[in-house]
């Protein structure tokens, strides 16, 4: 009979590499796809797996790394996160159009960047059912949110919006909303909308099953240089 193991998802995805004989490994080891690369190093060290582990500089040359091996006819992997899919924007769109059988695993990590950046790259990533966080203050932003808030919903997304009390124009347009006090001055504005965002990723974290006290590959201190 077989024997079973218990994994949690990166190390899955290690093994996954693994098991498919990968041959090129183009790692850049960040949070939160750390474990990844380091169970698939820890293979290579051990003899248990063939492949070449090229380290690149950042998210962007791990991808070109694993393209040029792709190219040449070698299995390549390499593994990110949604953040660092926005950072492969540039080469990333040369693995479809070279049709090279690339396997990346993705740790799955929500995106944050301004709204008015959606068009260049994020809003890629939304489909149906897809979940995106609108912060919405009463400023001078507010109709450009609208505008990218409709973009997102005609793509299928679920809007949850962060807006200020009477709010009306977002109310009709958000899936949920949560609301803060209005007439909050707009230097201070960041400090009243930042509390609903830290709520939600702590409960989210609780309902995990995860300690948000000790975020997994991070440190509440540097002790090292």
């Amino acid at each position: 009979m077989g024997s079973w193991k218990l994994l949690d998802g990166n190390h899955a995805a290690a093994w996954g590499a693994r098991l498919s004989n990968a041959q090129v490994v183009g790692i850049y080891p960040i949070t939160p796809q750390t474990e990844v690369v380091s169970q698939i190093s820890q293979f290579v060290a051990d003899g248990e797996m063939k492949a070449e582990l090229v380290v690149a500089e950042c998210e962007h040359s791990a991808l070109s790394i694993c393209i040029g091996a792709s190219a040449m006819g070698s299995r390549a992997f390499t593994a990110s996160c949604s953040q660092g899919i926005v950072h492969m924007e540039e080469p990333i769109w040369f693995v479809p159009g070279y049709r090279l059988p690339i396997v990346m695993g993705v740790v799955n990590r929500p995106i944050a960047f301004p709204a008015g950046e959606s068009k260049h790259g994020p809003i890629s990533l939304v489909e149906p059912g897809f979940p995106v966080i609108f912060v919405c203050p009463m400023d001078s932003t507010h109709k450009t949110i609208i505008g990218n808030i409709m973009e997102m919903k005609a793509r299928g997304a679920s809007i949850i919006a962060i807006l200020e009390e009477e709010d009306e124009e977002i109310k009709r347009l958000a899936d949920d909303y949560i609301e803060v006090p209005k007439g909050i001055p707009e230097v201070l504005s960041p400090t009243l909308f930042v509390i609903p965002l830290q709520l939600l990723a702590y409960y989210l974290a609780v309902e995990k099953g995860l300690d948000p006290d000790k975020p997994r590959n991070l440190a509440k201190s540097v002790t090292v240089k």
